[in-house]
């Protein structure tokens, strides 16, 4: 349905009177099933505050205007919340209080040109030839530590600013928002230089919202300092995954703090 047939109920639940394409210039058995037709097309819309809504068994769904629905598409789907969540999720999601005709197929056409969506069907089944594909594009870009191993793609350093030392021995893991829902997707431990290396690997690194948890509670428990932050959380949003993101914690009993390093 487009603008205009829904500016045809708003104006016949207004004020009772049927578009003027039912003109009554047809022969009368004509006019009649045009406009029961009509009446029985538009039966489980109402009006309410001058917003049309349309009824679905218990439930009142606000009619969502063309000039509406991007922004929805956004808010349920590409902002933190949403999470990139996919066709089903995100459908779930928007049907439970909106509604327009040919819901389904728009969002099969907006999450079909979603690119981290379609990453994300690859992962963490992900083929061996676009695996090979992926790490041939960044061979060149992908750094080695000391001892061969390839960094991740997302680093940390967790210094003790108090101690004037790295943290050692602190367990971190780190999260992706999938669907609205924290995914654990890789943990590890602080070296003796308060670094974790190989925390992620590429195939893993896809745009969208991390979290890296920072175990700080068990950390001073092992030192013998009272600390007053149990756990450090970090959210940050990934963009270009051809970049490096180094997300450092500088760490004291009763304050931190963060940036993006380089």
């Amino acid at each position: 349905m487009d603008e205009q047939g829904y500016g045809e109920i708003v104006c016949f639940l207004t004020t009772k009177q049927f578009p003027e394409r039912i003109t009554g210039k047809e022969p009368a058995q004509k006019y009649r099933l045009a406009q029961n037709a009509f009446r029985k097309r538009i039966k489980k819309y109402e009006l309410c505050d001058e917003k049309l809504f349309f009824r679905k068994g218990m439930t009142r769904l606000k009619v969502v205007q063309a000039s509406e629905r991007e922004q929805l598409f956004r808010e349920f789907h590409d902002s933190p919340s949403g999470g990139h969540g996919g066709l089903n999720v995100t459908f779930k999601k928007i049907s439970q209080r909106y509604y327009w005709r040919g819901l389904m197929s728009y969002l099969k056409f907006k999450v079909k040109q979603c690119q981290v969506c379609q990453n994300r069907e690859l992962w963490p089944n992900m083929n061996l030839a676009l695996k090979e594909q992926r790490q041939g594009k960044r061979k060149t870009s992908v750094k080695k530590t000391a001892g061969g191993k390839a960094n991740s793609p997302l680093t940390t350093h967790v210094l003790d600013t108090a101690r004037g030392s790295p943290a050692a021995n602190l367990r971190i893991e780190a999260y992706y928002i999938m669907a609205g829902q924290w995914k654990k997707i890789a943990e590890g431990q602080t070296n003796s230089d308060g670094r974790c290396p190989g925390l992620l690997t590429t195939d893993q690194f896809l745009p969208g919202v991390y979290k890296l948890y920072f175990d700080t509670g068990s950390y001073f428990t092992a030192n013998d300092i009272k600390g007053f932050y149990p756990f450090v959380e970090i959210v940050f949003e990934i963009e270009d995954v051809n970049q490096h993101y180094h997300v450092p914690l500088l760490l004291s009993p009763f304050s931190y703090s963060t940036y993006r390093g380089s």
